[in-house]
């Protein structure tokens, strides 16, 4: 049987990745509950000023672009290149920016470094990076500020 795509096993590979090689951040398949008060469906596991949403972005449901074409070996099998968009964030209570961009800076920084040591995402994709950074936000809330940096790694697979 042909594989249609594999976004959502490379997908799964980041969120296991994520979970093994950055302790203390709370790694989340998908959006929260809330961006505004982070409110995740599962218990944290880190102390709430670190997250890594894999697949999520504040304001936007779009958690995955790319295409496929045929590759040099004709119709019967094809290139993917996708990139799945994440979200680092980092929280601080005392409403210090600073303190919360670093940590959301952490954040993506550690993501690149578990990409590098396996960029094949453990053979999900041939390989991956993180590509680009869309932006980074600073948002104040009533528990203090918020810096989300929205980021795509950018995976090519090959498919038969």
């Amino acid at each position: 049987m042909a594989t249609t795509s594999r976004a959502g096993v490379a997908q799964d590979a980041l969120v296991a990745l994520a979970t093994a090689q950055l302790p203390g951040v709370d790694v989340v398949d998908g959006p929260p509950l809330n961006w505004d008060q982070i409110t995740l469906a599962v218990p944290q596991v880190g102390d709430g000023t670190r997250y890594l949403f894999v697949g999520a972005q504040p304001q936007s449901a779009t958690w995955l672009t790319g295409q496929q074409d045929f590759n040099a070996a004709g119709a019967v099998s094809r290139d993917e290149h996708f990139e799945i968009i994440c979200t680092a964030l980092g929280f601080s209570g005392d409403g210090m920016a600073k303190t919360a961009r670093d940590a959301a800076l952490a954040v993506m920084a550690g993501m690149e470094q578990a990409i590098r040591l396996d960029p094949s995402l453990g053979q999900a994709v041939l390989y991956s990076r993180v590509s680009t950074v869309d932006r980074g936000d600073v948002t104040l809330n009533a528990s203090g500020v918020n810096v989300p940096i929205i980021f795509r790694v950018a995976c090519r697979a090959y498919l038969s």
